[in-house]
């Protein structure tokens, strides 16, 4: 039987790779040269250190969220620090984000990794309701109705809704809720039993930090509240770049872009650029030259960010960075063991 951690290893190297050589292929045939380094040239670097204070003002919303997710338990800048140097730390060494960062809060905070990794797991299922009600966003802007202003608020409400229903009734139920999804996932290749089941009650334990109706409500609002400067961030980056783009098309790029690569997630240098690339080339949003301009942009500051931010915290919270690389891959062992 194959071992999954080379199967992952392989996917992720292929990804790599594949990545890599479409990007050659993009730079080498379909861009203008000249329109790129004229729209460098011409970029208004004011409107870039604006969108760079809202793009600080959701991580610092990311930090706020996950103190609120481990119940204020680790001081706040004791979870800065964990959250800047976890996220540096899949940056440089390509650690994935979940685990380098479960790795920095049990290692700096009181929290254990345990605890972490289910706050972490909360996390995420914020994001992908954030990402949905992004999407509720393109789809009104796309859809190019009179009353698509109107589309995305009451479509989030509606979400907003829905999901807060079904964590509720998750969380009245998660005996049965576990039941049900070790049922499901046991067949899976290479998962025993035990450990989806210790994986998913886990997973349900981590929404102790929202079992009631005011924390679920604070910790959607906060989760909107940073997509809304992560938002801002791609859109002053856009009207940086001297195009004549009317409004709701820059609002759309943005929204698109936002909702599949957020800056709550990083990935590895030229697959993020190829994948904007692709989705605005595709969607007939802008052309080749400029999609790459502004991949670029996004996804430099967002990494000159969050390195200078984890190097600033290792510093702060007096970090053995080969100690810490060392705690990383071991919970990331003990992750692959555990699903």
């Amino acid at each position: 039987m194959k071992n999954p951690q080379v199967i992952g290893s392989r996917k992720k190297f292929g990804l790599i790779v594949g990545g890599s050589l479409l990007f050659l292929f993009v730079i080498l045939f379909l861009i203008d040269v000249d329109v790129l380094l004229q729209l460098f040239r011409t970029t208004n670097w004011l409107y870039i250190a604006a969108a760079t204070l809202f793009l600080l003002g959701g991580y610092l919303l990311l930090t706020v969220r996950l103190r609120y997710i481990l119940l204020n338990r680790p001081g706040w800048w004791e979870t800065f620090y964990a959250n800047s140097i976890g996220y540096m730390l899949h940056i440089t060494v390509f650690a994935p984000a979940m685990i380098a960062r479960t790795a920095s809060v049990g290692w700096i905070t009181p929290i254990s990794v345990g605890r972490a990794s289910t706050g972490i797991l909360l996390e995420r299922l914020m994001e992908q309701l954030m990402r949905v009600s992004t999407g509720i966003l393109v789809g009104a802007l796309a859809a190019r109705m009179q009353t698509a202003s109107d589309m995305p608020v009451g479509g989030g409400g509606f979400l907003l809704l829905i999901m807060f229903i079904a964590i509720y009734l998750v969380m009245r139920y998660r005996d049965q809720v576990a039941d049900s999804l070790v049922s499901l996932l046991r067949h899976v290749p290479y998962l025993k039993e035990e450990q989806v089941r210790s994986t998913v009650t886990n997973m349900l334990e981590g929404l102790d930090a929202i079992n009631s109706t005011s924390r679920l409500v604070v910790c959607l609002l906060l989760s909107y509240a940073t997509w809304a400067g992560f938002f801002i961030f791609q859109f002053l980056v856009l009207v940086a770049l001297p195009l004549d783009l009317p409004i709701d098309q820059m609002v759309l790029i943005a929204a698109v872009v936002l909702t599949v690569m957020p800056p709550s997630i990083n990935v590895i240098l030229i697959l993020y650029q190829v994948v904007v690339i692709t989705l605005l080339v595709t969607f007939g949003l802008t052309d080749t030259t400029t999609a790459l301009v502004y991949a670029i942009i996004l996804h430099l500051i967002q990494m000159l960010c969050w390195i200078v931010l984890g190097l600033w915290s290792a510093r702060q919270a007096h970090v053995n960075f080969s100690e810490l690389i060392q705690t990383v891959r071991q919970t990331g062992a003990t992750s692959e063991q555990s699903t």
